[in-house]
């Protein structure tokens, strides 16, 4: 016995609004997840943007300040004591002129906020410079008042062991930064990744949705097959 026509005509109207009702949603969370997509494209540039900025810097200017702890080593150590008699004064206004520059840099440094988030390294940076700048001035004054001798027992006693400490200070705070900015990235790349399989996931729920469907479509196919089969062997002689 056949369907009436207005039954059948029902049917497919119901179905080819369920089609529209599907296209729709796939459409809404395909622009959804777009939208998503972009949102986490940015954030990830910013976050990494943000650790650019605060960390190389802060790692260039840790070389620039070991370089400036060198060069007034060499002007308050062998720049002294190789100096010409005549030219003691002017050695030692060069001196201080690089002591000078030396703590007004170290005075940017210290701020870095790289540096503000690792205070044992900082403080372990400070207090070496604090040190070493101590010892140099002790022996400028004693190279400026004529006491060469004291003023290389400085040397030799202070001063070159508070240009050991400053130095490994300074290593520690580098390597210190160094290892804040891999902990920092991986963190980034870990939950980056996480974000990423959550969208992969997203995006493949419409093939999903479209494998059930098939799936659906052939059971129906198969059911009606099945069904017509039935009949036609029903009203076989």
């Amino acid at each position: 016995m056949s369907l009436p026509i207005s039954s059948s005509s029902s049917e497919q109207a119901a179905s080819l609004r369920n089609l529209k009702r599907l296209v729709v949603v796939l459409i809404a969370s395909n622009i959804a997840l777009g939208l998503f997509s972009v949102y986490l494209l940015r954030s990830v540039d910013r976050r990494y943007s943000d650790l650019v900025e605060r960390t190389v810097p802060a790692l260039g200017n840790l070389e620039d300040g070991l370089a400036n702890v060198i060069r007034v080593q060499r002007a308050v150590g062998s720049g002294l004591t190789n100096a010409p008699v005549a030219k003691r004064a002017e050695a030692v206004d060069r001196a201080r002129a690089a002591l000078a520059r030396e703590r007004a840099f170290f005075g940017t440094l210290i701020v870095e906020p790289a540096l503000a988030g690792l205070p044992a390294e900082r403080d372990g940076v400070q207090q070496a410079a604090e040190a070493y700048r101590r010892v140099a001035g002790e022996r400028l004054d004693l190279f400026a008042a004529g006491k060469f001798a004291e003023a290389e027992r400085v040397r030799d006693e202070g001063l070159r062991p508070a240009f050991d400490l400053y130095l490994t200070a300074f290593d520690r705070a580098t390597d210190a930064v160094g290892a804040a900015v891999i902990h920092t990235s991986d963190a980034y790349t870990a939950k980056t990744g996480h974000l990423t399989r959550i969208v992969l996931g997203l995006a493949g729920w419409p093939l999903l949705v479209f494998g059930i469907l098939l799936l659906l479509v052939v059971g129906l196919v198969i059911a009606m097959m099945v069904a017509f089969r039935g009949k036609d062997l029903a009203d076989a002689p």
